[in-house]
């Protein structure tokens, strides 16, 4: 198994249990896999990178079907609102930038483990 699919599999069962549908969750794994191998990159960036390379390739690996583009800024939306629904999310999480704080929890979870 390649170290990107490894590292894929690590963050999507870190990931399992959160009560997200599957296309935030998608958003939300790739950005973390992302950001543990550009730990520089902006939430923004990492989104936008994501949505034209690794995410419609799982999506139609997992649905079967094509991965409809939206713009970045349409899916952080989206993936912000579906986190502050998130009700097994860790608390400090919700201080402040949803998105960054959640990525970079999981991102350092990953890296600590190593």
């Amino acid at each position: 198994m390649t170290e990107d699919k490894k590292l894929y599999k690590e963050v999507s069962m870190m990931c399992a249990n959160l009560e997200l549908s599957y296309h935030p969750k998608l958003l939300l794994v790739n950005m973390v896999c992302r950001k543990v191998e550009h730990p520089n990159e902006k939430m923004d960036e990492i989104m936008e990178k994501i949505t034209r390379t690794s995410v419609p390739e799982s999506y139609k690996r997992h649905k079967g079907k094509q991965y409809m583009h939206v713009s970045s800024q349409k899916e952080l939306e989206t993936l912000e609102s579906e986190l502050h629904e998130c009700s097994n999310l860790p608390e400090e999480l919700f201080n402040g930038k949803i998105i960054a704080n959640t990525v970079k929890y999981y991102a350092r979870k990953i890296t600590n483990k190593e």
